[in-house]
């Protein structure tokens, strides 16, 4: 399923981003990468040139994604909760950022919330997931948080996947499915170069990456 075009609220312009979240035989980025692709957000050779501390961290030796021995996940850490440490998800990060050679994603796993951090060449990118006992627990974190960022506007229309979502103009993108709380922060990467894709571009086509991969 192909989605309608959605405007970017951090364009001046009106400029349309598309988004998909299940792939489509004739959608070539999709079948690469998995459970989940990302397409349209690609930022390849117009991305603003690395800073020394980032293209230190793309070339530093690997670190392990998860925690715990032989690469297991922490006691209480559902699957889905991890996802963005995923392989898919590594992969569909790598592409975004023409990286030949990741280095795999720093996590960490506190107060029920799974962060995997990714450095890349143009700065930190933060992809979270709160697990709440339960689905009402959930959409109240999930709203608090919504309040508290600034600038928060509510995803609205098919864009939003029928769950309740929210992004910002500086780069965050959050949606909410079940007892799951998603949230991918670009916020800290460098301002895109001309013609790039926003901040807050990329952190939605990464959402909807992972939540492609909850649904697979």
């Amino acid at each position: 399923m192909i989605l309608p075009p959605r405007a970017d609220p951090a364009a001046p312009w009106s400029r349309l981003v598309f988004v998909g979240l299940t792939f489509v035989v004739a959608a070539v980025g999709l079948l690469l990468s998995g459970c989940a692709g990302v397409g349209s957000a690609h930022v390849g050779p117009t991305r603003a040139p690395a800073s020394p501390a980032a293209a230190a961290a793309e070339a530093a030796p690997p670190t392990p994604a998860v925690a715990g021995p032989g690469g297991k996940l922490p006691a209480g850490v559902l699957a889905p909760t991890a996802m963005g440490c995923s392989a898919e998800t590594q992969g569909n990060i790598a592409k975004i950022f023409s990286i030949a050679h990741p280095r795999p994603p720093q996590a960490k796993w506190a107060d029920n919330i799974y962060t995997c951090t990714y450095h890349v060449p143009t700065g930190i990118l933060r992809i979270s997931v709160k697990q709440s006992s339960t689905d009402a627990a959930a959409l109240s974190y999930f709203s608090s948080a919504q309040q508290h960022a600034a600038g928060a506007r509510p995803v609205t229309g098919l864009a939003n996947l029928g769950l309740p979502a929210y992004e910002t103009a500086d780069g965050q993108a959050s949606f909410v499915k079940d007892n799951m709380t998603l949230l991918v922060d670009a916020t800290h990467l460098a301002a895109p170069a001309a013609g790039a894709p926003s901040k807050s571009s990329i952190a939605f086509e990464i959402a909807t990456a992972v939540l492609a991969c909850w649904n697979s």
